[in-house]
């Protein structure tokens, strides 16, 4: 498979206190960990007056993933009964948004901290295993120290340098180098920052929580609409994927046994269920000709409840319902030991 990774995308807001009514505030969206670059940034709302400034991509020397941020000028009235909201638009055919609105709280006298967990693909594909400490909102770098420690063994990580945004605050990111093992296992891992702001160490711990069930996904793929397929253009085969638990999944297409390039389906983000679980669905583009010639569409879905960590459901215009392969993606090293 071609890696794609999406991104993790953070709103920056301006501290409340510092906004004067009568000039304009910055609100930002920041992107981060996503492949190939660069992204595709959207603001739900602009007005006359308005600007729009991106940053970026920047690659990161650790991970080889791109950093990009974008931010939005406005009048700082129309900050004050307005939401915005950011759209990021990716490769990896994921849409992500982060809503900004203005706060009503004095602003935070420290930073903020985010720990964003490993993916299934890093975990059971690519065996590239990392964990992100994003700290943002700093209001100064100076003296900023990023350490991570572990439960066992030396931690190995890379901090990058920060980023300073339109809105006056500081962004940095730190990667730690993991096994996959260590994370299924529910090693904890602590990121702790020192900076000039804080009185003491701020520090944010992550570890796999192994006390919920994990709940395999069922996977079911749709042929193209009749109304769709009398068009005689292009049509859509829908891979629904429900009830799985946790919500991190893989979805990928094949034609005849070959992978579809990114850019003909698109996978929405998973929908909790009232029960703990998720859902969600892939649809792909194809041509009415290819279908019609008898073409073989199959939808590849990864997770980490499945058996053997992926599983596959194929359909074709003369079977005329999908069929349940065997998988043969099963990665050899997915077991491997990485230390």
């Amino acid at each position: 498979f071609r890696t794609l990774f999406a991104p993790s995308v953070f709103p920056l807001i301006p501290c409340c206190g510092s906004v004067d009514l009568k000039h304009q505030v910055t609100v930002g969206c920041l992107a981060t960990g996503f492949m190939p670059s660069p992204v595709e940034i959207e603001w739900n709302r602009q007005s006359k007056g308005s600007s729009v400034r991106t940053t970026g991509p920047v690659l990161s020397v650790k991970d080889g993933l791109y950093i990009q941020s974008s931010q939005l000028t406005i009048l700082a009235s129309e900050w004050k009964t307005a939401t915005y909201q950011c759209n990021v638009h990716t490769a990896s055919n994921t849409n992500t948004m982060a809503n900004i609105s203005k706060c009503t709280d004095p602003c935070p006298d420290s930073l903020e901290v985010h720990l964003i967990s490993p993916k299934f693909k890093d975990l059971y594909i690519t065996r590239n295993v990392n964990i992100i400490c994003l700290v943002s909102n700093m209001r100064t770098t100076e003296n900023l120290q990023v350490i991570w420690t572990r439960e066992n063994g030396n931690a190995t990580f890379t901090t990058e340098d920060p980023i300073l945004h339109d809105n006056g605050t500081y962004s940095a990111i730190s990667t730690l180098k993991i096994c996959s093992e260590d994370w299924e296992r529910g090693e904890k891992f602590t990121c702790s920052i020192r900076n000039q702001d804080l009185p003491s160490p701020l520090r944010k711990t992550i570890y796999k929580y192994n006390g919920t069930t994990s709940t395999v996904p069922s996977v079911y793929v749709l042929p193209p609409p009749l109304d769709e397929l009398h068009l005689k253009e292009i049509s859509s085969v829908t891979c629904y994927v429900k009830n799985f638990h946790p919500n991190d999944v893989l979805i990928k297409w094949l034609e005849n046994g070959n992978e579809v390039n990114a850019d003909k389906y698109e996978n929405i983000t998973p929908v909790k269920n009232n029960d703990g679980t998720f859902f969600t669905y892939s649809r792909l583009s194809v041509d009415e000709s290819k279908w019609s010639s008898g073409n073989v569409y199959t939808c590849v879905v990864g997770h980490e409840a499945l058996p053997y960590y992926i599983t596959q459901q194929s359909i074709d215009k003369s079977s005329g319902k999908p069929n349940n392969v065997s998988v043969s993606l099963v990665m050899s090293e997915s077991l491997s030991s990485c230390h």
